[in-house]
This record gives structure tokens, sequence and C-alpha cells, in this order.
């Protein structure tokens, strides 16, 4: 942590009537220096409503006053969103200790400075809103809850509308939320009004795309946001190690490209010293060996407790070379995982084609489909991922290779309904051209 984390107390937030920039609040004592014997800390993620401000008119401020006194409020309950498939959380986890906030105009400097995190300049690595940016990894790790903050906002200033899609399509919102930050433990909520609030467990189903692929108001964030990242990811890998978390593990290990795409090229982190021994092999079985090793497995048709096969992270990963050398090791094509893997937004039964047309690894499906995977297998199957993740071409190769476009999943739902459900434009218009004219919802 370059830069000290700062917090306000929600009992302070509530008698807030205007938004305030750090400098004031700290110099008024309303903003301290948080320590952990403070009690509990929510990271607020929300996206600035102006130019030179975030909230000048203070709307979000009042949506956000009104859901802390929600949530805090006795014997409510947080409904799950509806694709998590999770029990209403009680807000008693948010009463047993007090509660701080931290959001960026109230504990970042910003007198002086560009006035956002995202119109922020770091070209001065020494500055202090320079550090206490790189230091929101740090920031996220401390907290207990994440709340994105994200309600329907008209600017008549900027001629836009902020919603919840507009939150999640920032560059800087996403890499606060993504799974490469936030602890398994940490409760994260989207509050997109007063009372109307979800609890979020699938980052498949509620994060659309890396960071790296965001909006960024200054493009040259996008340059200066890939050393944050990559050190948080190393970070998170190690830290799962050291607790043996091998499940969570395992799938930030392979989906590093996923999160890294869009950014300036980082070296993948390989956690595990040292090599396997590999004399005398060729290329594609040196990259199994090595995929083993630092995925700690032994042998090709083992399954770890989620039920995940070398396969189903090899797929998860993007790399045809390994796949193509499990492929012929005899890792079976239609592996099947046990649980749900709410990071990635996978339910139980799930394919490795699956997973690769969910991770837009669209070469890696071709593989698999030449190795005779079958194409409709799964509760949700492959069709339906790659409507979920927008990925166009990934339908085209299903179709292609005899996918039928009005397959339904376990629930009845065909491809078309998660296109529209998860607002998938590019999906639902290469369904609509080659869906059957009769075809029902």
């Amino acid at each position: 942590m370059l830069f000290p984390m700062y917090a306000v107390s929600v009992q302070q937030l509530l008698k807030m009537t205007e938004v305030r920039p750090h400098e004031i609040l700290k110099a008024e004592a309303i903003v301290v220096e948080y320590e952990e014997s403070y009690g509990k800390v929510a990271f607020i993620s929300h996206e600035w409503v102006g130019d030179d401000h975030p909230d000048l008119d203070g709307k979000q401020l009042r949506v956000l006053q009104n859901a802390e006194r929600y949530m805090i409020s006795d014997s409510r309950l947080i409904p799950a969103e509806v694709m998590c498939k999770k029990e209403a959380l009680s807000t008693s986890c948010l009463r047993r200790q007090p509660l701080y906030l931290w959001y960026d105009f109230f504990c970042c400097p910003q007198l002086g400075k560009q006035p956002s995190l995202s119109n922020s300049d770091l070209s001065s690595p020494e500055s202090e809103l320079s550090m206490a940016v790189t230091s929101i990894p740090a920031y996220v790790a401390k907290c207990s809850f994440f709340l994105a903050l994200c309600p329907i906002i008209v600017s008549e200033e900027l001629g836009k509308v902020f919603s919840p899609q507009t939150w999640a399509e920032r560059g800087w919102c996403r890499m606060a939320s993504g799974p490469a930050l936030l602890e398994t433990f940490v409760r994260w909520f989207m509050i997109k009004g007063n009372t109307d609030i979800e609890l979020v467990s699938s980052f498949g189903g509620t994060i659309w795309g890396s960071p790296g692929s965001g909006k960024f108001t200054v493009s040259s964030d996008r340059m200066k946001l890939a050393p944050v990242l990559s050190s948080a990811v190393k970070h998170k890998l190690l830290s799962l190690l050291k607790c043996l978390n091998l499940q969570e593990y395992r799938v930030l290990l392979n989906r590093q490209k996923i999160i890294m795409k869009g950014l300036p090229a980082q070296k993948l982190v390989e956690p595990c010293p040292g090599r396997p021994a590999c004399a005398g092999l060729d290329a594609e079985s040196l990259a199994v060996s090595a995929f083993m090793y630092q995925n700690g497995f032994e042998l090709v048709q083992e399954v770890d407790d989620a039920g995940w096969s070398p396969l189903h992270y090899a797929a998860l990963a993007g790399n045809t070379r390994v796949v193509q050398g499990l492929l012929a090791q005899r890792a079976d094509p239609d592996c099947q995982t046990r649980h749900a893997q709410p990071i990635v937004g996978t339910p139980p039964g799930t394919t490795a084609l699956g997973i690769s047309v969910l991770s837009h690894h669209n070469d890696v499906a071709r593989l698999l489909i030449i190795a005779r995977a079958t194409i409709d297998l799964g509760l949700a199957p492959p069709l339906h991922f790659a409507a979920h993740a927008n990925n166009s071409e990934g339908i085209r190769v299903l179709l292609d290779a005899g996918y039928d476009p009005c397959t339904r999943d376990f629930a009845g739902l065909h491809a078309l309904a998660a296109a529209c459900t998860f607002g998938s434009m590019d999906a639902l218009d290469e369904l609509v051209s080659r869906a059957r004219p009769s075809i029902k919802p």
C-alpha cells in the first residue's frame, strides 16, 4: 500500500448533504485513516456523472444514503441475483461491527489534480493520487463488502444516461470488482436504487469483459492499469497457494489471459518455482508437462474437488497447444464439471467446449469439435454460453458443426433467450440469422 487507506463511517455519510473532496473531509476529521480495529469497511465502486465532479447534484449520494439506511435496518433480506441460485442474505452481517466506506472522491487526494480516477494524472509516479490509485488492490483486499453504486442517473451536463450497464463498461470499475482482487468472503452488492439491491455471486453473469477492454475517459490509463492488475493477480495467486486453495488458484491462474485482455503485454504469472523433468519430450508434450506442473495435477484424467479436469482448465486458459496435447493423451472431451463455479459463471455439468466459447477461445472450441466433443452436452449447452458471452464467432463455430440453434437448456430456454437476458446483441444477430422461422420463445 503506497498511500494510506482512508474511510468514512456510515454515520458520517448519512449526515452529508453534498459530495466534497478528500482534503476538506480530512481537515474536518470526517474521513479518517482506516484501522481494522474500527470495524468493517465497504469499497464503493461508481461512475462519475460529471466531467469535473463525481456527483455534483448529489443524486448518487442520496441513493447511497437511502440504500445504507435500508441495508443496516433490522430484519432485512437482500435478494440474490436471478442467475446465482443462492438464498437471500440477511443484512445482519452489516450490523455486527461498525461499518466504514471507501469512496474515491472522499478517500483519494483530489485538489490540484485531475479530478477522477478515470481522468487522473498518473504520469508522475510520486503524486499522491498516483500512489492512491496504485494502492486500490490493497484497499479492496481490506474490504469485507463491495458495493457497486449504479442507479439510473440522467446527466444533462454529459447528455448521457448512467446505469448498471454503463458502470460495467468502465475499465476502472471492472478492475476493482474483478476476481483478481476480490476475496471469496467479500459480500458483493449491486445498488440499483434506494431499495433495489442485489447480492451478486457470479462474475460470469455480472462483469461484462476484462478491464482492458473497458472504457477509459483517458486512453493512457489503460497502459497504466496493466502493471497494477498484473501485480494484483500475482499477489492473489501466491495468497491462494499459501492457503492451499487450489480450486480458486487454478481458476485465476488460467484466467490470466482473459483478465489481461486489451492491456499492454505482461508476462503471465507462473507461481510454482522450478520445472518438471522434460528430457526427450516434444513441444506439445512439454507444454502439457509444464501446464500440469503449474496446476498441481499428476494425471490427465484427474479431477479436483470441483470436478474440473486439466482439460477444463486448459480450455479456460485458451491454450491450444496444451488442449491438443491433453486430447492426444486421451483426455475426455465430454467430461463435465460437478459443481458450479461462480467466479467463471458456470453451473455443474459444464463441458470444456462450453468453457471455451464462454471465454471466447474459439480455436480451442474448434479443436474440441474435431476431437468429437458432444456439441450440445451439459445443463447449459455450449451455445447458451456463447450467447451469454456475446461470442458471435463461437456461435458460428457451433452452428457450422451441426448444432441446432433452437436447442433448449435444462430450464427449457433456448440460446436466443440467453442472448436477450445478457444484452448480447452480436450473438442475438447471429442466432436470429440462423434460427428457424418457426422458433418460439
